[in-house]
């Protein structure tokens, strides 16, 4: 079903819209498992690996207005919807209650996670909290697979129209640059 307002609902949505209304083909992007198997083989603990990565889709539904903090009354059902859906096919599977996911953050950070006015930090790469590493290994991943589905994607295709939100492009410029060659920017904000 589509959005009234797609864009407004995050990239992924409005191109897989976009993308199904023209009829084009569309790849996902985004490795969940992959990431996940690879943070464990790197040694990371499986609650860690897996609650870290939640930060990045709840601040996304803070920014489309789904809840405003932890202490928001909505903010229990949204954070086990996207953890419901992110643990799907993990294995060893994670437990996706909100309450296994308050009591990790207060073992890692010694707060209450409705207390703690920073707690979206975790999520930014320059703060310096105890999730901070996760994050940091999972953007990496995850950009690693990206650059390598556009690349896979370029060989086998003409043309290739990349969607994604702006922090990608800083890591994968550099790389991008050397196989394609400085880009022609046309238009833009």
């Amino acid at each position: 079903m589509a959005s009234p307002d797609p864009a407004s609902a995050g990239e992924a949505l409005y191109t897989a819209q976009l993308a199904m209304a023209r009829d084009l083909p569309l790849w996902g992007g985004e490795p969940d498992q992959d990431i996940y198997a690879a943070l464990l083989a790197g040694g990371s603990d499986p609650q860690d690996a897996f609650y870290a990565s939640l930060f990045g889709p709840l601040e996304q539904s803070r920014r489309e207005g789904d809840i405003t903090g932890p202490s928001d009354p909505r903010f229990d059902a949204v954070f086990e919807r996207w953890a419901r859906s992110s643990a799907r096919g993990l294995r060893p599977a994670p437990d996706p209650s909100v309450g296994a996911f308050r009591a990790w953050y207060r073992n890692r950070t010694g707060l209450d996670l409705n207390a703690d006015p920073d707690w979206l930090a975790s999520h930014d790469p320059d703060y310096a909290g105890p999730i901070q590493r996760e994050n940091k290994l999972h953007m990496r991943i995850r950009d690693q697979h990206l650059l390598d589905l556009i690349r896979s994607r370029l060989d086998t295709h003409r043309r290739v129209l990349v969607v994604y939100g702006g922090s990608h492009i800083a890591t994968m410029w550099s790389p991008l640059v050397r196989q394609l060659g400085r880009p022609r920017l046309i238009g833009g904000a």
